[in-house]
């Protein structure tokens, strides 16, 4: 299917062509389309665009993507397809952009800063099924990260690999594939990849003594210095760019900064300085929140230690190799002259929670959690997007790993609507309560709200 769109007398066109759970033969999913205006502002001094409103879920971004996708027909703009970078964060907030360099003066300066840019499951394998699928979790079947509701659902013919590659794409994954992947066998391929160097120990985030599957030959990295994974999986995403036949999409996912977070070597004994927590930081009155009986204890000076040291301070620390390895990757793509038709995308799988609420890791549908950095540098302009769609979380954490209840919420511009599958609801006026410490759900002064939320989130469940 091909959508287009113009923006500033710029066309825009999106040519899609899923084949599963689709709505409609040949249709690009409805989690993906765009529905509402964004409002950019231009940096004068560069082709930057900050969109300062934009809600987009994270199956939103393989609309973005198909650029085979943003082919921006302008009289100067080449008659080939552009060649597609994915770069994919495992676990990076939203607020943490402003400690890469790189992404920033190199991508961002030259492309959209998504201020507002959500994902539509907070965990690992079914945002990753997302972003590869333009669905919901519902859609795609994956729900969770391990057993038959991950990986065994995911359909392995119809997603943006295979897309791409039966459109002339030569393919490549290096980094983290889908959780659970192995399923299939420590030498399997999935469809649609030309090359293949993927993680292959489990769990998958280990920065020393890994496995990496290359191309069906299993190869093992040790604790040297040298072995350090972002560097590894660095160095053959740069030679796929510097080598690989155009057009091209390289997806690059490392598995910073995931826990257990280790810094680069150079970076582990240098000087950090953490953010000042945020106002919901260790809520003190969780009277509001639902599930209030279950994280009871505000946090101890150890505690807070702890998160400082070992989470929030590895976590930013080991962003810094990732951020040069991304400065690494432009320069390669400079040099070989295709960087001007390379789109090249920056994103990462869900957030995180350093304390907020009191709790801590993904899942959860609040912001921290949900919010995620995402920039693309390409040339044009962005064209409508929409301001609302479904979080959910399917799967079954509640008491095994720290996670809630499973849930539905739709996440409005200014609002935020949670629909637990036990009964309970939270309800959130984010243009009031942008730290979400006031749940109204209950308030009656809101019922008429609540009853819009909850009529937009049964349409979007369809």
């Amino acid at each position: 299917m091909l959508l287009s769109g113009v923006r500033d007398g710029v066309e825009v066109e999106w040519d899609i062509r899923p084949r599963k759970r689709a709505p409609g033969a040949g249709e690009l999913s409805q989690d993906a389309r765009v529905s509402a205006s964004a409002d950019v502002s231009a940096n004068r001094r560069s082709y930057h665009r900050v969109v300062r409103t934009l809600s987009v879920s994270a199956a939103a971004v393989a609309a973005v993507l198909a650029a085979l996708a943003v082919t921006a027909r302008t009289d100067a703009a080449p008659a080939r397809p552009p060649n597609v970078v994915v770069i994919l964060a495992d676990d990076e907030r939203f607020d943490t952009l402003n400690r890469m360099a790189n992404v920033r003066r190199l991508l961002a300066s030259h492309g959209f800063t998504f201020r507002n840019a959500f994902v539509t499951t907070s965990e690992c394998c079914p945002s990753r099924a997302s972003i590869l699928t333009g669905q919901y979790s519902h859609h795609t079947g994956v729900v969770q990260n391990f057993g038959n509701a991950s990986y065994p659902e995911f359909d392995e013919r119809s997603n943006l690999a295979v897309w791409l590659h039966a459109a002339g794409y030569e393919t490549a994954l290096v980094g983290k594939y889908l959780n659970d992947y192995t399923v299939y066998g420590h030498h399997h391929i999935p469809r649609g990849w030309s090359r293949w160097f993927a993680i292959d120990s489990r769990p998958e985030e280990k920065y020393y003594d890994y496995t990496v599957n290359e191309n069906g030959k299993l190869v093992h990295f040790g604790t040297k210095a040298s072995d350090y994974s972002t560097d590894v999986l660095a160095g053959k995403a740069k030679r796929f760019a510097k080598q690989a036949r155009e057009p091209f999409f390289l997806y690059f996912a490392p598995i910073t900064p995931h826990l257990p977070a280790i810094p680069a070597p150079q970076d582990i004994a240098t000087k950090l300085v953490l953010p000042k927590p945020r106002a919901n930081f260790d809520e003190r009155d969780l009277s509001d929140k639902p599930w209030r009986g279950i994280y009871r204890r505000i946090f101890s000076f150890v505690a807070v230690h702890f998160l400082d040291r070992e989470i929030e301070g590895r976590q930013l620390r080991s962003l810094r190799e990732h951020d040069r390895q991304v400065g690494a990757l432009v320069e390669t793509l400079r040099q070989r002259g295709v960087l001007d038709r390379t789109v090249i995308v920056f994103a990462s799988d869900n957030g995180f929670l350093w304390g907020e609420h009191r709790l801590g890791g993904k899942i959860w549908p609040y912001e921290e959690s949900i919010r995620v950095p995402l920039v693309v540098r390409v040339r044009g302009h962005p064209t409508a997007w929409r301001r609302d769609f479904e979080v959910e979380y399917l799967g079954t954490s509640m008491y095994e790993d720290g996670g809630p209840a499973p849930f539905r919420a739709v996440r409005a511009h200014g609002w935020l609507y949670v629909a637990y599958l036990n009964g309970w609801r939270e309800l959130y006026d984010l243009r009031r309560d942008p730290f979400e410490l006031r749940n109204v759900a209950s308030d009656p002064r809101y019922g008429v709200e609540r009853a819009r939320l909850e009529r937009r989130l049964a349409v979007l469940m369809r």
